[in-house]
């Protein structure tokens, strides 16, 4: 029971509530804290991209929450070549290789 309310503690959920759930009420607030634990790291790591791959315009206009007028739709293509300019092209095997343990 101790690591249970241990990983309940870890999730960022209120200790004291822990003692008046029920095991499915339990799982369903620990699925809702990984499902939010997931959405900030998607957040972090979009930040840290933009953060990485823009200039301080660029940024300020994300941070402000992006531009005030859409793009069109013709200038997606030019956004993708712009945004994979220098990165390697590499087939899913050799990328599933890089991802296996040595």
């Amino acid at each position: 029971m101790a690591e249970l309310l241990e990983a309940h503690v870890k999730a960022g959920l209120d200790p004291q509530d822990f003692w008046s759930l029920t095991p499915r009420e339990w799982a369903i607030r620990m699925d809702g804290a990984a499902a939010q634990l997931e959405a900030q790291r998607g957040l972090l790591a979009v930040s840290a991209w933009v953060g990485a791959n823009t200039d301080k315009a660029g940024l300020e206009r994300y941070i402000e929450g992006g531009n005030a007028e859409p793009h069109p739709p013709e200038a997606l293509e030019r956004m993708l070549m712009s945004a994979s300019a220098g990165m390697v092209t590499m087939t899913m095997d050799q990328y599933l290789n890089l991802r296996r343990p040595n």
